[in-house]
């Protein structure tokens, strides 16, 4: 299963032909300069933004979960430069929120204690 604690997530801003499966969705992580047996999470999106697939290696293989909107659109940016694929970060709350419909950039987070590191 897919574990929120301390895991990445990027997410690719760039359209993706959802007919792709691990073995080429990996290879775009590489190229990004990722390595998707990290254990982090890769989200793709098509263009036009209903439908998204999410990479991620554990164990001894990799996951591959999609979801596909019926009305609506993922409120994901959309790039227009095709040649480099872009990517953002994100948190596991972060990715919650956005397969749930909710744009992150309306989003206000307050501060919180974090402990220091020595």
């Amino acid at each position: 299963m897919i574990q929120p604690t301390s895991t990445r997530v990027y997410v690719f801003l760039g359209s993706t032909d959802m007919r792709k499966s691990y073995n080429t969705l990996s290879a775009l992580a590489t190229n990004a300069g990722f390595d998707p047996t990290s254990g982090d999470l890769f989200v793709f999106t098509n263009r036009s933004r209903n439908r998204f697939k999410v990479l991620l290696w554990e164990g001894g293989g990799y996951w591959l979960c999609c979801k596909r909107l019926e009305i609506g659109v993922f409120a994901i940016p959309a790039i227009e430069d095709k040649e480099t694929q872009h990517t953002i970060k994100i948190n596991f709350t972060e990715l919650r929120l956005l397969i749930e419909g909710i744009e992150l950039r309306q989003i206000k987070t307050t501060k919180r204690f974090a402990k220091k590191s020595a």
